[in-house]
This record gives C-alpha cells, sequence and structure tokens, in this order.
C-alpha cells in the first residue's frame, strides 16, 4: 500500500498481513467490494502525505519521513519547527502523518493520532538521558540537522521504512506538508485502534 500511495492514484484497500490498520476490505468481499465501486457505493477518504527536501532532491510519504543511525550508535539532532527548536539524541528522528501514527512511530512508543487531525507527530528512537519520545506539533514547516559528533556517521533517510538516501554531518533536511494527498476509496467501517490491539 505504502508503495501504491506514491502512484497518486485511488487505491482500494485490501487486507493483508498481520496489521491491517487502515485496510478495509477483508479478502472473501472482494467482489463485493467491486459491485459496490460500479455502483458508487463508497466514500472517499483523503489522507495527507508530507515530503522532504535534501539537496536537490524531493521525497514524499505517506507515513513518515526519517533519519536514523546506519550504525549502533546515537546521533545528535537539531529540530527546527515553526519558531521552536530542539536538540535531540537517539536512535534517530521520525516525522510522522496522523496516519503514519499507527506504524514505525507507534512500535517507537509514539503516540496515536487520529487520522483526521491537522498535525504532525516527532518521534525520537531510543532517546539518550532525555525521556521525551513523542510530540504532536501543528502542520508546520520542519528542519532536522545532523550535527557533527566529531567522527564519520553513518546516517540514512528513510522514506515510509525505507532507505531513501544518505544524509551527512552539518546537513540539513526540510519536511513540510505535502500538496499531494492519498486518496482511499472506503467500502466498510474501519477502527484503526481495535486493529491495532488485534496486532498486539
Amino acid at each position: 500500500m505504502l508503495k501504491a500511495t506514491k502512484l497518486m492514484l485511488p487505491i482500494i484497500a485490501v487486507k493483508a498481513g498481520r496489521r491491517n490498520h487502515l485496510l478495509d476490505i477483508d479478502p472473501k468481499n472482494i467482489g463485493k467490494a467491486f459491485d459496490m465501486l460500479i455502483d458508487g457505493r463508497y466514500k472517499k477518504a483523503e489522507y495527507p502525505m508530507i515530503e522532504a527536501k535534501y539537496r536537490n532532491r524531493t521525497m514524499i510519504a505517506f507515513n513518515e519521513i526519517g533519519i536514523t543511525s546506519a550504525q549502533p550508535q546515537s546521533i545528535i539532532v537539531g529540530l527546527k519547527y515553526g519558531k521552536d527548536s530542539l536538540r535531540l539524541e537517539g536512535d534517530g528522528v521520525l516525522v510522522s502523518t496522523p496516519q503514519g501514527s499507527t506504524g514505525w512511530a507507534f512500535s517507537a512508543n509514539g503516540v496515536y493520532l487520529d487520522s483526521r487531525s491537522e498535525a504532525f507527530i516527532l518521534t525520537v528512537l531510543n532517546p539518550v538521558m532525555n525521556p521525551l519520545r513523542s510530540i504532536v506539533i501543528p502542520e508546520v514547516d520542519i528542519e532536522l540537522e545532523l550535527h557533527d559528533k566529531g567522527y564519520l556517521e553513518h546516517v540514512n533517510i528513510v522514506v515510509d521504512g525505507m532507505i531513501a538516501g544518505k544524509m551527512n554531518r552539518n546537513n540539513k533536511i526540510k519536511i513540510k506538508k505535502s500538496s499531494n494527498k492519498t486518496v482511499i476509496y472506503r467500502f466498510f467501517s474501519t477502527d484503526p485502534i481495535k486493529e491495532m490491539l488485534k496486532g498486539s
């Protein structure tokens, strides 16, 4: 599904695997869903996407964009959002959409955010000497800067769980709400919280 969101086409979400937080069609109901599609008996659900700019490259995500250490050591990240700024140390930092709160961010002890919320979630992966793990902020522009620790570090840029590139020290990545949205055709009611509890 995450790959399909990059096509910018409407999606029909059929349940597969163990986690189905945003998928509403049970495989046995595929035929019924297509009948409903033909009859126009469905709802269009829109989900925000985020995009990142690093150097001359633009990356877009449905769930999250983050930077993570590629080796077993922490990284120091300077974080700016709106007029606020933080300095964080840990295995990485994720910027997630509301629907992304049920994914990687949630696994990292982040908060659940209703998909109708107009906000981002910032999640610190394994924070060092810091109780802060996750905060909810408005949909403002975000800047992540990889601080120099005095030696060469290997840091990945991660987009929807896939490594999208490498980031160098003292470089910045800028993240903001994308003008693109993902449209999912809904045929049956869903309850993300119940789906999450099923997978636990």
